[in-house]
């Protein structure tokens, strides 16, 4: 889509809007790199994820997920064999919980959420990584 389309609809707004309502600095970066869908199915896909999003958000009472610290730093250092400091476990801990709690709320066996339960089903690297630490 054109910069003048954008400018049009707004569409800097909405991503300002949309971010501002993101519980983590990664969900914000992704709401402002945000562009409009211009393939009808993938618009549709993207409908149909919202409207379980709304299914699972009025049967939990609310947004079931929860904030936690950008784990980029913590890995690196992780990968490298280096020692965490007590804060940066404190902070993986904090995201694990947050990614089993996620994972809790949106993998059920609801009929109504197909979409969103395959998603959070295809993320079982978390458990792994819950295990092992």
């Amino acid at each position: 889509m054109n910069e003048r389309a954008l400018r049009v609809l707004e569409f800097v707004k909405i991503r300002q809007l949309l971010s501002a309502f993101a519980l983590t600095d990664g969900g914000r970066k992704l709401c402002e790199e945000l562009q409009p869908c211009d393939k009808i199915d993938e618009a549709r896909r993207q409908l149909d994820l919202t409207d379980e999003a709304t299914v699972i958000m009025a049967y939990n009472g609310g947004n079931p997920l929860s904030g936690f610290e950008d784990m980029g730093d913590a890995l690196s250092l992780a990968e490298k064999g280096a020692v965490l400091s007590a804060r940066m476990i404190l902070n993986v801990a904090s995201c694990l919980r947050a990614s089993r709690n996620a994972r809790n709320a949106l993998v059920t066996e609801r009929e109504n959420t197909p979409l969103i339960t395959g998603i959070a089903s295809n993320l079982q690297p978390l458990r792994q990584l819950e295990r092992d630490i």
